[in-house]
């Protein structure tokens, strides 16, 4: 069967209780969404946040394998710190602005 877009969705049993779980397939990449582990900082040159960036669809579903390169620019008293792309095989260095 040939690769199609949507949702796959699968009913079972688990325990005498009826179980449903779906994965939904994503489309090309829209948009970027960035969300933080905090709200404040201290500004004391030693706390840091970490910003996770997600690739996302027109349906705001995270794009698993988007290839985009990405450039980080700090405005204000920040500084970057590093980057990860979370690819294992990727041996860029966390200190460069682009992932």
């Amino acid at each position: 069967m040939p690769y199609e877009p949507g949702t796959l969705k699968v009913i079972g049993r688990k325990g005498g209780k009826i179980v449903t779980e779906e994965i939904h397939t994503t489309s090309k990449p829209v948009s970027i969404r960035l969300s933080s582990d905090r709200n404040e900082i201290d500004a004391d040159a030693h706390d840091i946040a970490n910003v996770k960036v997600e690739i996302i669809d027109e349906n705001g579903l995270v794009v698993p394998d988007a290839s985009n390169l990405i450039e980080f620019k700090v405005e204000g008293d920040g500084i970057l710190k590093g980057t990860d792309n979370g690819n294992p095989l990727d041996k860029t260095q966390m200190q460069k602005k682009q992932h």
